[in-house]
C-alpha cells in the first residue's frame, strides 16, 4: 500500500550498504529505478499523504489527491554524498526570531518550511550562509497570493546545490518573471502544486531551459497556449492534474520531443477532444494520463494519435 511504499522510499535515504542495491516501485504507473553504489547514489522520495496546513485554500478532495512524486538525481559532490552515507549530512537551521518561519528536514538533502509572505526571503538568506546540502526546497506559504519578487534565490552557492524547488499556498496567482533566475545551480525540478494560477505562468520559466520536471497540478488553469513550453525542451515529466484544462493549441505540446511523462487526469478535456491530437507532438511519451476528463466514447486515433513509444495509457472514467 501506500504507506508502505512511502517508507521504502524514504528508507533509501540512509541506506548505508557498501555494495550495488537496486530497488524498483511503482507510482501512479511510475516507475522508480534508483541503484546505490559505493558512495554515489540517485536520491528519491515521495511527498505523499503529508499534513496540509489549514492555510492552504484548497478542497478536501483536491488536497487529498495523490500527491507529487519528487525524484532528485545526482547530489552534490562525492565527498558530500558520502558524509551523507555516513550520517554527518545536517539539517540547514533557518529560524526567524518572529517564529513566522518553521523549517525542518525529514529526508537527507530536502528541506520542508512553512511561513508567511516573508518566508522565502528568509529562506534564500539562511540559504545563502548554509554549508550543507539542499537540493529540494519545498515551502507551504500562507496569506501570499502573487510571488512578485524577483531572483528569489540569487546568490544561493553552488554548494548548496538547490535544483528543485516547490512553492504552494493555496492562493497564488501570478509570479514574477524573473523569480526564478539568479541561481547558481540549474534548476531540474519545479513545483507550484496547490495554488490559484489561472494560466501557465510561461514568462517565469524563460531562464529555466535546464528543467527535468514541472509540476503545475491542483491548479485552474482553463487552457494550455502555444508558447507555454518554449523554453522547457528538456522537460522530461509534466504534471498538470486537478486543473479545468477543457483546450490545448495545436502547437503546445511542440518543443517537448524529450516528454516521457504526460499527467492531464481531472481536468475538461472532453470539452475539446480534438485538443488531444497535440499530443502526437511528444513523439517520446510513454506514460500519458487521461483519467476522468468527461471523454465521451472511444479513444481511437481520430481523437487520440498513435504514439509508438507509449506504455502506459490511463482513461478510466470517462
Amino acid at each position: 500500500n501506500d504507506s508502505v511504499l512511502i517508507t521504502k522510499l524514504l528508507n533509501i535515504h540512509t541506506d548505508r550498504v557498501a555494495e550495488t542495491t537496486t530497488t524498483s516501485s511503482s507510482h501512479d504507473g511510475i516507475k522508480i529505478n534508483q541503484s546505490i553504489e559505493n558512495k554515489q547514489q540517485d536520491q528519491s522520495f515521495v511527498n505523499k499523504n503529508l499534513p496540509k496546513p489549514k492555510y492552504v485554500n484548497k478542497s478536501a478532495s483536491s488536497a487529498d489527491r495523490k500527491s507529487t512524486l519528487l525524484i532528485r538525481k545526482n547530489i552534490g559532490e562525492s565527498h558530500s554524498k558520502a558524509a551523507a552515507l555516513d550520517g554527518n549530512w545536517k539539517c540547514p537551521n533557518i529560524t526567524d526570531n518572529k517564529n513566522s518561519l518553521e523549517c525542518g528536514c525529514d529526508v537527507p538533502f530536502t528541506l520542508r518550511c512553512s511561513g508567511d509572505v516573508h518566508g522565502l526571503s528568509l529562506i534564500a538568506k539562511g540559504l545563502r550562509t548554509s554549508t550543507s546540502i539542499v537540493s529540494i526546497l519545498d515551502c507551504t506559504l500562507r496569506n501570499v497570493t502573487v510571488l512578485n519578487e524577483a531572483r528569489i534565490f540569487e546568490n544561493v552557492s553552488s554548494r548548496v546545490s538547490l535544483t528543485g524547488v516547490f512553492i504552494s499556498s493555496g492562493e497564488i496567482k501570478r509570479i514574477h518573471r524573473l523569480a526564478f533566475s539568479g541561481l547558481q545551480t540549474p534548476l531540474q525540478i519545479l513545483g507550484l502544486p496547490n495554488n490559484a494560477l489561472t494560466s501557465v505562468p510561461s514568462n517565469a520559466f524563460q531562464q529555466l531551459t535546464s528543467l527535468d520536471r514541472l509540476d503545475l497540478s491542483n491548479n485552474d488553469i482553463k487552457l494550455l497556449a502555444p508558447t507555454d513550453f518554449v523554453p522547457l525542451q528538456k522537460l522530461t515529466y509534466l504534471e498538470l492534474s486537478e486543473n479545468q484544462i477543457s483546450s490545448i493549441s495545436q502547437k503546445t505540446f511542440l518543443p517537448l520531443k524529450n516528454l516521457v511523462t504526460l499527467k492531464l487526469n481531472g481536468n475538461k478535456l472532453g470539452n475539446s477532444p480534438g485538443s488531444l491530437k497535440t499530443i502526437a507532438e511528444c513523439i517520446n511519451l510513454r506514460d500519458l494520463d487521461l483519467k476522468s476528463n468527461l471523454i465521451k466514447g472511444s479513444l481511437n486515433s481520430n481523437m487520440l494519435p498513435v504514439l509508438k513509444e507509449l506504455e502506459v495509457l490511463e482513461k478510466e472514467k470517462n
